[in-house]
């Protein structure tokens, strides 16, 4: 029949390689996932993530640019 030389795919009778991209997919999810989360938890024990409650009440445009939005 067909010898697959790697490069063949589901429409060349070859499913396999979809299941195999299927893996790769997950994989690179979970992996930057779980990356973001280590950054995320980095930036927030050196700066933190939330502004403080007053300045969140008083509004961001106020606190970080000077401006009032009317």
């Amino acid at each position: 029949m067909h010898e697959y030389s790697g490069y063949s795919g589901l429409v060349e009778g070859n499913p396999g390689q979809v299941v195999n991209q299927c893996i790769g997919i997950a994989c690179v999810v979970v992996y930057d996932a779980v990356i973001s989360l280590i950054i995320l938890k980095v930036v927030d024990m050196a700066i933190g993530l939330r502004v403080s409650d007053e300045i969140e009440r008083d509004g961001l445009d106020l606190a970080l640019h000077g401006e009032v939005v009317q």
